[in-house]
């Protein structure tokens, strides 16, 4: 696409274009070119996501290799574990955990 666009810059420049056909195309490249740079900020935003963790499972990972048993609730080693949390309606939580497990709490009245 980038040839095509110097190439219809160029040819802007040095042929005699009609100016409503160059700008039809030349806008044509640059939604093109919006909706890929848009695309491009995703794909970043996921990477570094994913960096994130494999950062995190990493400190993880090092921690087990200490051998310390884990004995109380830590909420950092919880909150990495877990996918998601859905509240459902009769405010009952079904906690999802990245290994697949998943449990279900019942609210209490």
């Amino acid at each position: 696409m980038n040839k095509e666009f110097e190439l219809l810059v160029k040819m802007n420049t040095t042929t005699l274009q009609d100016q409503t056909i160059w700008r039809k195309k030349y806008a044509e490249f640059k939604d093109i070119y919006k909706n890929k740079e848009v695309e491009l900020n995703s794909l970043i935003t996921k990477k570094n996501e994913i960096k994130l963790k494999v950062n995190k499972f990493n400190i993880f990972i090092e921690t087990l290799k200490k051998g310390e048993l884990i004995t109380d609730f830590d909420e950092a080693i919880f909150n990495f574990n877990l996918e998601k949390a859905i509240v459902h309606k009769d405010k009952s939580i079904t906690f999802k955990f990245y290994s697949g497990f998943e449990t279900t709490i019942k609210a209490e009245e």
